[in-house]
């Protein structure tokens, strides 16, 4: 049973890393100007979830880092989080 909890804990902790990483790309990209759709072209990602996250990073406040955007996405749903 604990082998089981380690591997869920385990991957919840790798998706939450790839989603972090989502969203510093995006955010620098944002800050080069790109919009969403050539975010998503650019990352190869699906454009609702680009748009999730620049609303998101756009509802925060200059400075705030990924964690706030991840909490907000969190609120969203998004990927089942």
């Amino acid at each position: 049973m604990g082998g089981k909890i380690l591997e869920y804990e385990a991957k919840t902790i790798r998706e939450q890393g790839e989603l972090y990483q989502l969203i510093r790309m995006v955010r620098r990209k944002m800050d080069k100007g790109k919009s969403p759709e050539q975010i998503a072209e650019e990352l190869d990602e699906d454009l609702t979830l680009v748009m999730r996250i620049c609303e998101a990073a756009n509802a925060c406040y200059p400075g705030e880092g990924c964690e706030r955007i991840y909490t907000l996405l969190r609120g969203k749903n998004i990927h089942g989080l």
